[in-house]
């Protein structure tokens, strides 16, 4: 069922100055419902609103200015990386975070060139999208003591292929070399890269290669 503009299930959060502005822009009333839900634990209040539409998205950026958009590929008026160049085009400092069912590499690649943020699957658990909303919006410290890197840092699992593309990156190798030594496209490492940083919830490669020791099984 498509949902409205502003989803009758969707928890209306109060406006606070200091918060974060978020634009959800999805057609589906119970996938904005998840999202809010997901935005709760963040460092502070974010205030939320909807666009069933790109055409309602541009509205809203239109209107006000937004620090991150939780963005589907697949709306009613747009699709795929035409998406994600309107709303650039619109709000060139936006912190843009696809959130698909797409599993197109192609596809993927191409909303990476287009300016994405990142990119999160909406088959992961929902801490990855947290973890990537909170890296963009500005997370709050690690607590410190006793187990706090456990605490902060739980364990993640990876796909073959993405634990491949960080053993890579431990190594050195740039987009380029790890697209020669998996024989995929550079674009695709690019993909891979990104969903690495959202899964470890780390900000570059560098960071990505030193937060390894969270993945199990453990790395070789």
């Amino acid at each position: 069922m498509n949902a409205p503009d502003s989803p009758p299930g969707a928890p209306s959060l109060p406006p606070d100055a200091s918060a974060p502005r978020v634009l959800v822009v999805d057609d589906h009333a119970i996938i904005v419902d998840a999202i809010v839900a997901v935005l709760r634990p963040l460092r502070r209040t974010a205030h939320i609103e909807c666009a069933a539409t790109l055409a309602a998205a541009l509205t809203h950026l239109a209107r006000s200015p937004f620090d991150a958009a939780v963005v589907d590929l697949t709306l009613p008026d747009s699709e795929g990386a035409a998406t994600i160049e309107q709303l650039r085009a619109a709000a060139p400092t936006l912190a843009l975070v696809v959130f698909t069912g797409t599993t197109d590499a192609q596809a993927l690649a191409a909303c990476t060139r287009a300016g994405v943020s990142a990119i999160v699957s909406k088959a992961d658990d929902v801490a990855a999208l947290r973890g990537a909303l909170a890296r963009l919006l500005g997370a709050p410290p690690p607590p410190s003591g006793p187990g706090a890197a456990q605490a902060a840092y739980p364990p993640v699992t990876l796909t073959p292929r993405q634990r491949e593309v960080l053993q890579l990156i431990r190594q050195g190798l740039e987009n380029k070399e790890i697209a020669q030594r998996l024989t995929v496209s550079p674009s695709t490492v690019g993909v891979l890269v990104s969903q690495l940083l959202v899964r470890l919830g780390a900000s570059n490669r560098a960071q990505a290669a030193t937060m390894a020791w969270r993945v199990v099984p453990p790395l070789l």
